[in-house]
């Protein structure tokens, strides 16, 4: 289909994207992106707006902060039933005053919108008056034309500056953008085809003609404006006929200016592809409406990004608006339009070092310091490719036909981002700032000030130089000034990237030849630099005919290789060993560690959101990895496989489970098996396996040579995974071993991706499972899965997954441990000491509060293995377990990362007086107080993931332990509880009563930082020691290194009492240097644990 690759490729990502970066982190979330749930109610408000009456009847909205919120007007009738792909009709009226003071159903495809969902949102001025003649902003949402909605985004900055603002949804995926010959043939004459969405937003536009005067507005002075998919449109419905005097002025952000249409054959094709899967075919009255009988759940089910975009039908889309703008037949409007800096966030380059190759020499502006790696010379010539130098074309046509134009690159970083290897602004960062989001970085805030500032001046007057400030001149074929949003703030630049857009204007072929597969060559511009601009479409190959449907036809078993040996002592530059190989000493366990390879074809799936999946295709190439650590005798294997998906959410491959629970694996005798699944983890730059060690991982691809540019072979070949351990032929990863019992089991990232394997694919890919296990995510999972299915959640996790809670039942468990953080202590020690000996370079997180509560949800996720295992085998469920405690109540939920906050249901935890939540499994560390353990961080990075903790202060802690005997005695009790309800195991509760009673608790000896390190001391020794035979009685010695501390600072302090711990210091590092030379812990667990004890010597010193 023509246009598909490139504009699939330029949104493919968007959905997550638009939601997942921005502000002041720009870091890739778990979960849903926020607002694309159901309706959700305004705020609090502070009063009731006026009545106003409109097309239909009349409204009453809500006075928030001095700002009046009318949501959810109808402003067409629904599109169901006859209504379904027709051009909106008039709403029906309605009796009385309609309440608006919640948003409407978005337009997002099932689970979370809703076929009636043709609304749109006014904020205006509290105050503002019928006739004040207020200028009028109308965002255009994006979502890769698949998500999002209109109250997605806060308008009040803007009604708060004297505008008038109106957000609208309008119809997506299948339903918006779609063509069927029954569809055409059946249309009412006059009536445009395939662009409903279209349609809507013209249709919206209409209705702010008619009625935001109303409102104060004023329908003379209305800007258009949108972002990616919102940008795309905004440049449709500026060279549409249709869209003529509804609008005066444009702003288009990444607007993929040059990205070519669908073509209205090969759409029909498609559509009626579709819908023979249905059962419907031909182009009959008779046919459309059967079409239209077809459930809209059906209908747009497994709709994905880049499947639904702009066609040019003839009659409202005549041409592609790159052709509209280079014939001169866009409307003479006012236009600004600009990009972020990185906006190849959305297609990172497999291999930038093999492609910087074949393309050759590039100008010396990509590479200014002649220290860019290929990573960034490749994002610098993708953002121009398909955003920068686009908007200078638009932009040069625009002028050259007398229309008023301004551009503008958005490459402001926040202080906390502003690193050696930062990529830039990604796609979508610059809608924080445009919205205005609240922050407490000076630099941000001026920012913020300043867009939006030239955004609000744009608006009222057509001219963003009239906001003040720096002077923001017109672009014209001269200067071709930009505005920069720099760090350094507005900076204007005259022919800014001219060398790189033009170098990119005179080598697209090249480009397009060059490019991964999945963004194939679909537009060229002729390079004349003179005269009018030729169109030039560069056609993709002809498909081939349709293949019948495919069949399953089973897991296959892969070729397995192997063990791969390590050819390299860890640390080696050559790194030819496996990939965060465990520095924990194995051998004196009983256990090995072991590398394979397998490799076979796999297949592509549909997996529509809790529903049963469907074959899309089979027959893709792959060769991936496995990571084993098993008993070495089988007699001390208990039979059952741990099988875990890889996560991959820090960009490379993390063995969560194992690294948070290797006591508890090693102690049942459990085997380990570590699965690479992921693109991300196998071969995304710069630490996927094949480029963190092309010398031992060269030959590895889970896309198919390229074809695949996602991650949809990563359920079929995890699958393969597992068949290979549980039924080998040939090479058995298990060695001697043989697997009884596989459990599957994913954290996080890997917990999401696992919950859509259950939900979906079980049916075809859960033969080789007998249990799954999902850790700190995952999807509610059906009711009617055959095999167990256990999901733990930490504090993190809980608000976010109430709307999703089920009854426990024989087949489903779901415990909820408060106090705890999705990502623990255990994650910080042993990514940490593994990047650091692997010389992986990571951000350093700089988090609003201290990180990494000490409650060990390691301890009941160790505890879990054992009861599923029995559930397994005798058909006994794990013990229930109380839930956390929730209050819910409606309000403004902030959005992450610097998103617009969206309004909805917020589920918060209960609290005590000290702000440790209430409920759920409380382990004794935590229960037991010692300090504010709390889910809320901010920050850099996965700060928000890290969790807060803060000790009481000693005064507190003297409070609520007057003895020692009394701290021990709650430790106790509430360990022994735990225990017997199943939630942790005797061996870690005995060691939670030891640390206790060794502890300086109850004490009234104060704990400062000199004792706080070596409380840090003691859990890394725990951790980095823990298959150690005498690791409790080295964990002993350091308590009372802790305890000397606390009492060389307390009133009875004596000198002694520092010299004491001292001693033990010193003593310590001299035991661990001893282990490290008789080879009982590896050199880099060593280095840890002497630098660790050291910074408590410097700092015992220091008091």
């Amino acid at each position: 289909m023509a246009g598909k690759g490139l504009l699939g490729a330029a949104v493919a990502a968007l959905t997550v994207v638009l939601f997942t970066f921005g502000g002041s982190a720009w870091s890739q979330l778990p979960g849903n992106p926020a607002g694309r749930g159901p309706a959700a109610p305004l705020p609090v408000p502070t009063g009731k707006a006026n009545v106003v009456a409109v097309s239909g009847g009349q409204v009453q909205g809500v006075v928030i902060d001095n700002v009046a919120v009318y949501g959810g007007i109808p402003y067409a009738a629904a599109p169901v039933g006859d209504l379904r792909w027709r051009a909106p009709q008039p709403v029906a009226p309605w009796k009385g005053v309609r309440d608006a003071s919640a948003f409407g159903k978005s337009c997002t495809p099932p689970p979370n919108g809703a076929e009636d969902c043709l609304f749109l949102n006014v904020y205006k001025p509290a105050d503002a008056k019928p006739g004040a003649k207020l200028p009028v902003m109308f965002w255009v949402h994006g979502g890769g034309f698949t998500g999002g909605s209109g109250s997605q985004y806060d308008g009040s900055s803007f009604a708060k500056q004297g505008v008038v603002y109106v957000s609208i949804n309008y119809r997506m995926g299948r339903a918006g953008w779609f063509a069927h010959p029954a569809i055409t043939k059946n249309a009412p004459k006059g009536e445009a085809v395939d662009n409903f969405g279209l349609m809507d937003q013209i249709a919206a536009l209409k209705w702010v003609q008619a009625n935001i005067g109303a409102f104060g507005g004023d329908n003379k002075n209305v800007t258009v404006f949108g972002e990616s998919a919102g940008g795309v449109s905004s440049m449709y419905l500026i060279t549409v006929d249709a869209a003529q005097g509804l609008f005066q002025k444009m702003i288009a952000e990444s607007s993929f200016g040059l990205a070519p249409a669908f073509d209205h054959a090969q759409s029909e094709k498609v559509g009626a592809d579709f819908f023979a899967t249905k059962g419907v075919t031909g182009d009959s009255a008779a046919t459309l409406a059967a079409m239209r009988k077809v459930s809209w759940a059906d209908m747009q089910g497994g709709t994905k990004v880049g499947e639904t975009q702009p066609i040019v039908d003839g009659a409202l889309i005549k041409r592609d608006s790159g052709t509209a703008f280079s014939e001169g037949r866009e409307l003479k409007v006012p236009l600004l339009l600009g990009g972020t800096s990185n906006e190849a966030s959305l297609w990172p380059t497999a291999n930038p070092v093999d492609r910087l190759a074949k393309l050759g020499p590039l100008p010396a502006e990509y590479n200014p310091d002649g220290k860019h790696d290929a990573a960034k010379v490749i994002n610098l010539m993708t953002t121009d490719y398909f955003i920068g130098q686009p908007d200078r074309e638009m932009a040069r046509w625009h002028v050259k036909h007398g229309a008023p134009t301004f551009r503008y690159y958005f490459s402001y970083l926040p202080p906390n981002r502003r690193t050696p290897d930062a990529l830039g602004v990604p796609h979508g960062g610059e809608i924080a700032y445009v919205f205005g989001r609240s922050t407490a970085e000076p630099q941000d805030a001026a920012m913020i000030k300043a867009v939006q500032a030239y955004w609000v001046a744009f608006a009222k007057t057509g001219d963003p130089g009239n906001a003040g400030g720096t002077a923001w001149p017109k672009y014209d074929l001269a200067s071709e000034a930009v505005m920069d949003f720099s760090s350094d703030g507005p900076v204007v630049r005259n022919h800014m990237f001219d060398a790189r857009y033009d170098w990119v204007r005179d080598h697209r072929a090249r480009i397009d030849a060059t490019a991964d597969p999945g963004i194939p060559p679909l537009m060229n511009i002729n390079p004349a630099r003179e005269g009018p601009r030729q169109w030039v479409m560069v056609q993709p190959a002809p498909k081939p005919p349709v293949a019948a449907p495919a069949v399953w036809t089973g897991i296959a078993n892969p070729t397995v290789t192997g063990p791969i040996p390590a050819r390299a002592p860890l640390g080696d530059p050559s790194r030819d060993y496996p990939w965060f190989t465990t520095f924990h000493n194995l051998a004196a366990v009983g256990y090995v560690e072991e590398e394979f390879f397998y490799e076979g074809t796999a297949s592509q799936f549909d997996t529509p959101n809790g529903q049963d999946g469907t074959l899309k295709d089979s027959g893709h190439k792959y060769k991936t990895r496995l990571i084993v650590r098993r008993p070495k005798d089988p007699k001390k294997f208990n039979g059952t496989v741990l099988a875990e998906w890889q996560n991959v959410t820090a960009g490379y491959d993390l063995d969560a489970h194992w690294e948070a629970t290797f006591e508890q694996i090693v102690r049942g005798g459990y085997a380990w098996v570590g699965i690479s699944a992921q693109r991300v983890g196998v071969q995304q730059p710069p630490n996927g396996l094949k480029l963190y060690s092309p010398t031992r991982y060269a030959s590895l691809d889970v896309t198919d040579g390229g074809t695949i540019t996602n991650d949809a072979l990563s359920y079929d070949i995890f699958a393969q995974g597992m068949q290979a351990v549980k039924s080998p032929k040939g090479v058995n990863p298990l060695g001697p071993l043989k697997a009884q019992r596989v459990i599957a089991m994913g954290a996080s990232q890997s917990a999401a991706r696992l919950g859509t394997y259950i939900n979906s694919l079980h049916k075809q890919l859960g033969g080789p499972v007998d249990a799954y296990l999902l850790f700190i995510g995952g999807a509610r999972v059906r009711d009617d899965i055959p095999v167990p299915v256990m999901k733990i959640l930490s504090e993190t996790d809980i608000p976010g997954q109430v709307p999703s809670r089920q009854p426990d039942t024989d087949k489903y468990r779901q415990w909820e441990v408060t106090g705890a953080s999705h990502a623990g202590r255990h994650l910080a020690l042993n990514s940490g000491s593994l990047n650091r000996r692997d010389s992986i370079v990571r951000e350093a997180p700089a988090c609003t509060y201290p990180t990494w509560p000490r409650t060990p949800i390691d301890n009941v996720l160790g505890a879990s293995y054992d009861l599923i295992d029995k559930w397994v085998k005798t058909g006994v469920a794990p013990p229930t377990a109380p839930k956390a405690d929730i209050v819910s109540r409606e309000g403004d939920i902030p959005g992450r990362n610097g998103q617009p906050a969206t309004r909805g249901t917020i589920n918060d935890l209960v609290r005590d007086e000290r702000g440790n939540a209430l409920g759920g499994i409380r382990l004794a560390e935590f229960a037991v107080p010692t300090s504010l353990s709390t889910r809320e961080n901010t920050g850099n990075t996965f700060c928000f993931l890290y969790g807060r903790y803060e000790p009481f202060p000693d005064e507190v802690i003297k409070q609520l332990y007057p003895t020692h005997a009394d701290y021990v005695a709650k430790v106790k009790t509430q360990t022994a509880a735990n225990v017997k309800a199943g939630y942790i195991q005797p061996a870690d509760a005995q060691r939670t009563v030891a640390r206790a009673e060794r502890s300086y608790i109850g004490s009234g000896d104060p704990c400062k930082a000199a004792c706080r390190a070596a409380e840090d001391l003691e859990d890394s020794t725990y951790f980095y020691l823990g298959l150690y035979k005498d690791v409790d009685k080295i964990g002993s010695d350091v308590s009372a290194i802790t305890r000397n501390i606390a009492k060389s600072d307390g009133v009875k302090g004596k000198p002694a009492d520092r010299q004491a711990a001292l001693k033990g210091l010193d003593g310590y590092i001299t035991r661990i240097r001893a282990l490290e030379k008789a080879h009982t812990i590896a050199a880099s667990t060593a280095k840890e644990l002497v630098t660790a004890a050291e910074a408590v010597k410097t700092a015992v010193s220091a008091n």
